[in-house]
């Protein structure tokens, strides 16, 4: 590599690099399945932990910082313009699931009134057309199973949340009409999805819904991996020695065997009298719905074989490494900055929580002036993770970038890491905690930690820039650095294993949010790499992204 820049404005240690040519290096890259020719790359640190010579405790880790290469997404290559159109696009329909909840969250002034009035609306057109036969428009009560005239299942008596799902998609490319089926029963095993035509990109969309409800909750924490390989067997996939979310497989059986039981996609895809038998099946969802997604969409490509998965932000510890790689031909997922969900994972959160343990315990100076110092750090100016802004676009002294200050800061407020007291009540109680910890660890088995991955070819996109204003700057004041107004993210092809480590960032949990993530990736789309969203894709007409590589 001929040259390298470090970015002042990087979220997660990202160097960028100058443009190459693969012929010009030996060695593989996840740009290989991506690019012809040239191709812009980064440079990303990523952690690796291993045992301590001196430790006595199997979680007492040394951890480093290995750099490793990252394709970036560039406007020249026409597999990234395909997958970052196809993420915007699609990201709308994973956004829509969420109905009214999220269309009142992102217009909290007036959402309620414009979906009171626009259920108003559809309402009067209903008793105009009252006498017509073959409306489609459906009503919003709760029906045992969709039909012509009501294709909504367990909606409220106000219609709100299909007058919501309507709103949050695109009404200029799809009308009432193209929602052939929406299911909003919540249960331990039910979850929220609907089948929603894209006549303009010629497809037919299976949106799942994620974590909303206390019963999704108690989903996601069924981390425990569940076999696949009777699942494997069943669907024509390869499932011996691996394992998936125990939470996700059961709303995964629900899912499919709900779609079987009213047969719509057959009805929409399949056969003689099929209604679009040349359009695509695309299987989206976010967070819990993108780990349905993904697995939903291994069960019936064997049905549907030119099918592909949009999956936003899905959880880490979510399926073992050999399918989590194998379904890159035909999934994609989407991650955001410091999004925690794709980092979520039982080892990640136990290696977090001894870090954290162990930097209390070198702590050396009164803890009022470590939460000061922090706060300072996070909301006073811009640092590293995109955790703050400047008050003002003119205020005072940055020490964003400078290693030195930082380095200092952590000598005034640590002890050394092999100067630690160990003499104080707090360091016997520690080491008393990790051997009652490791004794635990033991009993609960080698099943326990087994390692899952997030699925697919991954976009990550990443914080590069803030643009600064007195409006940014109040923003992040008022929100503690949350908000991601005036953020700049650029996307890079990121590994399955990247997401080793949660990210402590003010937005770690918002860069999760559904409505987040589905804006930020259009505008990356669209303003950055200059596509258009709204008409039909660079090439919707194929039967996959790889068949156009």
């Amino acid at each position: 590599l001929r040259s390298s820049v470090l970015s002042e404005d990087s979220t997660s240690m990202i160097m960028t690099v100058s443009r190459y040519s693969q012929d010009e290096e030996s060695g593989t890259s996840n740009a290989e399945d991506s690019s012809h020719g040239c191709h812009d790359n980064a440079l990303s640190f990523r952690m690796t932990r291993s045992p301590r010579r001196s430790g006595n405790n199997e979680d007492d880790n040394e951890v480093r910082y290995e750099a490793s290469r990252r394709s970036i997404l560039t406007k020249t290559n026409r597999f990234d313009l395909q997958t970052l159109e196809e993420g915007a696009r699609y990201s709308r329909f994973a956004l829509a699931i969420y109905t009214w909840v999220l269309y009142v969250y992102m217009n909290p002034m007036t959402g309620l009134c414009s979906l009171g009035f626009t259920r108003c609306r559809r309402f009067g057109r209903r008793l105009m057309s009252s006498s017509s036969a073959d409306t489609t428009d459906g009503t919003a009560t709760a029906t045992n199973g969709p039909t012509p005239s009501s294709p909504v299942i367990g909606d409220n008596c106000f219609g709100a949340h299909h007058a919501g799902l309507l709103s949050l998609l695109d009404v200029s490319t799809v009308s009432p009409s193209d929602v052939r089926y929406v299911q909003l029963e919540s249960g331990f095993s039910e979850t929220p999805y609907c089948i929603v035509i894209d006549h303009k990109w010629s497809s037919v969309v299976v949106s799942i819904r994620g974590t909303l409800s206390l019963e999704d909750c108690i989903v996601d924490v069924l981390v425990d991996p569940e076999s696949l390989e009777e699942l494997g067997r069943e669907f024509g996939f390869d499932g011996e020695g691996q394992f998936c979310h125990a939470g996700v497989l059961d709303c995964t059986r629900w899912i499919y065997d709900d779609l079987q039981r009213h047969g719509i996609l057959e009805q929409l895809l399949l056969g003689d009298n099929a209604e679009f038998p040349n359009y695509k099946l695309r299987i989206v969802g976010h967070s819990l719905g993108a780990g349905c997604a993904v697995l939903l969409s291994c069960m019936m490509r064997r049905t549907y074989p030119n099918l592909r998965c949009l999956s936003y932000s899905p959880p880490g510890m979510f399926i073992t490494w050999k399918l989590a790689t194998e379904c890159r031909d035909f999934v994609t997922s989407f991650v955001l900055d410091s999004d925690f969900i794709p980092r979520l994972s039982v080892q990640n959160m136990e290696h977090l929580r001894n870090e954290v343990l162990e930097l209390i315990g070198r702590i050396k100076v009164p803890k009022i002036e470590v939460i000061q110092t922090l706060f300072k750090e996070t909301v006073g100016h811009e640092d590293g993770h995109g955790c703050g802004a400047s008050l003002c676009c003119c205020s005072g002294e940055t020490h964003h970038g400078d290693a030195e200050y930082y380095a200092q800061m952590n000598d005034d407020m640590l002890h050394p890491r092999d100067s630690v007291p160990q003499d104080t009540a707090f360091a016997r109680k520690l080491e008393q905690f990790k051997l009652i910890q490791s004794e635990r660890k033991r009993r609960r088995g080698e099943l326990r930690e087994v390692k899952m991955y997030p699925p697919g070819r991954i976009v990550h996109l990443v914080k590069i820039g803030q643009r600064k204003s007195c409006l940014h700057g109040l923003g992040k004041c008022i929100t503690c650095g949350m908000t991601n107004a005036g953020s700049e993210y650029t996307p890079i092809w990121a590994e399955n294993d990247d997401f080793n480590e949660v990210v402590m960032s003010p937005t770690m949990w918002t860069d999760h949010f559904p409505n987040r993530v589905c804006l930020e990736i259009e505008k990356v789309a669209t303003e950055a790499f200059g596509l258009d969203i709204s008409g039909g894709s660079v090439d919707h007409h194929s039967g996959s992204m790889g068949e156009t590589v």
